[in-house]
C-alpha cells in the first residue's frame, strides 16, 4: 500500500493513532508489503498481540479467550477482527478507535458460538478479500506464536483448502528488528525513566529490604516518572539470601529489566553490594564491565552479530577463565518485547544494521553469584548509542 492509499484511511486532521505517528504505519506497511512480494505472499494473517499492535496501532494484551486478528493483504485494504467490547467502548465513551484500519469486524463474545472449534470470522474476511487461493503468511515459526487455538487454525486451513498457510516469522522480524527513530526515542525514554528510578532507589537501599519491597518500590517509581500505567515495567531481582528473602550484609543485589514507555521495554542490569565487596568480587566486576564496553565499542553496521560472542570468549580466554558455549547467548534484541531477535551468540546469522536495538550482557559467576554487565544500546549509522547511559556502571555499595 502506498503512502497515499494509506492516508486515505485517516482523518485529515489526524497525525497519530493513539501515541503512534501516522508515518510509522506507512513505513511499516510499505516494508512488510515489499517483503511479502518477494516471498510471493498474498496476505499476512496477524494474531500475536505484539505484532497486532505493531501493524494496526491498537495496543492489546494476551487473551487466550478473545483474540485480536489483522489481515494485511498485499494489494487490498486490510481487515481487523476483534472482540465487540472495543466497538462498544468507542460508542459509549466516545474514545477514538486506535487504528488506521477502517474495515473493522467484531465477534460478540466468548465462546462466539456453541462449537468447540471456531472460525472467528477469518474465513469470511478472506473470502471477501478474494484470498481463497495462493499463500498467506502467518506466525508459525521462530519467536512467534499464533494467538488463536491450534484447532481453530486447522479448521481455517481445512475450510480454505485452496490457500496455503506458510511461516512468515522471518518477514515479521525483519520488519520489527529495525527500529524507527520514533521507536528508538521510546526505548531511550524507557531507559531514562528506569535509570532515574534505579538510581534513586539504590541510594536508599538498606539491609532487611525484601525482594518484594524492591519490586514494589521500583514499579511505583516507574509510574511516578512517566512509565506506562497499564504495564509500568518488570525486572528480575536476585541476591537476597536472608530469611524471608531479605537482603543482608554481604549480599549482592542484582536488578535486571526495567520500565516500559509506549509499550517499549528497557533492559539493563546493575548490581548493588551491601557492605564492602571482597577484592576478588570487585576485580571480577571491573573485568566483566570492561568486556561489555569492548563489545559495545566494536558494534557498528555491517558487523556480524556473532562477533560479539567471539569477543567475549576471547576476553575470557585471555583472562584464563572458562569460555562460554557458542550457542549460549550473551544478549538479545529488545523493543516491544523483553526479548527479541537477534541473539548475541555465535550461530545467529544477523548482520548489525542501523536501528537494531540489543542488550549486550556478558557475565561471569563469582563467589557471590552471577556478575552481569548489561547495557541497552541502539545501532547508529557509525556505531551505537548507549540508551541506558543514565545508570552508572561502577558497583554501587551501600550499608
Amino acid at each position: 500500500m502506498s503512502g497515499k492509499i494509506l492516508s486515505a484511511y485517516l482523518k485529515s486532521d489526524q497525525s497519530e493513532i493513539g501515541v503512534v505517528p501516522i508515518g510509522e504505519f506507512e513505513w511499516r506497511v510499505k516494508r512488510a508489503r515489499e517483503a511479502m512480494a518477494k516471498m510471493k505472499l498474498n496476505a499476512l494473517l496477524i494474531t500475536d498481540p505484539f505484532n497486532f499492535y505493531y501493524f494496526s496501532g491498537h495496543r492489546v494484551t494476551l487473551n487466550k479467550m478473545r483474540p485480536w486478528i489483522m489481515i494485511l493483504p498485499l494489494d487490498k485494504d486490510p481487515v481487523l477482527i476483534e472482540y465487540s467490547l472495543d466497538q462498544e467502548n468507542t460508542r459509549i465513551y466516545g474514545t477514538p478507535y486506535p487504528s488506521w484500519v477502517s474495515d473493522r469486524r467484531y465477534y460478540v463474545d466468548v465462546p462466539f458460538n456453541v462449537d468447540a472449534v471456531k472460525d472467528w470470522g477469518i474465513s469470511k474476511a478472506l473470502r471477501d478479500l478474494g484470498l481463497t487461493r495462493g499463500m498467506i503468511g502467518t506466525e508459525l515459526g521462530e519467536h512467534t506464536r499464533l494467538n488463536i487455538p491450534f484447532n481453530d487454525f486447522l479448521k481455517l486451513r481445512s475450510d480454505l483448502s485452496g490457500t496455503r498457510f506458510v511461516d512468515a516469522s522471518i518477514l515479521v522480524w525483519r520488519c520489527r528488528m529495525i527500529k524507527s527513530p520514533w521507536e528508538i526515542d521510546n526505548l531511550r525514554k524507557a531507559c531514562e525513566i528506569g535509570g532515574k528510578a534505579w538510581t534513586g532507589f539504590f541510594q536508599t537501599l538498606k539491609s532487611g529490604t525484601t525482594v518484594r519491597e524492591v519490586n514494589a518500590s521500583l514499579m511505583k517509581l516507574y509510574i511516578e516518572y512517566g512509565a506506562d500505567v497499564e504495564n509500568p515495567g518488570s525486572q528480575t531481582v536476585k541476591g537476597a539470601r536472608g530469611p524471608g528473602g531479605r537482603l543482608q550484609k554481604g549480599d549482592m543485589l542484582q536488578v535486571d529489566g526495567g520500565s516500559y514507555y509506549h509499550g517499549y521495554k528497557m533492559d539493563a542490569t546493575r548490581q548493588v553490594f551491601l557492605g564492602e565487596p571482597p577484592s576478588d568480587v570487585a576485580k571480577d566486576y571491573e573485568f566483566i564491565w570492561n568486556v561489555c564496553r569492548k563489545i559495545i565499542d566494536e558494534i557498528r553496521p555491517g558487523m556480524p552479530v556473532s562477533q560479539t560472542h567471539r569477543i567475549y570468549n576471547e576476553e575470557l580466554k585471555a583472562a584464563g577463565k572458562p569460555q562460554m558455549d557458542p550457542v549460549k547467548r550473551i544478549g538479545h534484541g529488545i523493543g516491544l518485547e523483553a526479548s527479541e531477535p537477534p541473539s548475541l551468540n555465535q550461530i545467529d546469522q544477523t548482520i548489525f544494521k542501523e536501528g537494531i536495538s540489543v542488550t549486550p550482557e556478558p557475565r561471569i559467576v563469582d563467589s557471590v553469584g552471577m556478575i552481569l554487565a548489561e547495557e541497552h544500546i541502539a545501532v547508529t549509522s557509525t556505531g551505537c548509542e548507549v540508551l541506558s547511559k543514565s545508570l552508572k556502571t561502577e558497583m554501587t555499595v551501600v550499608g
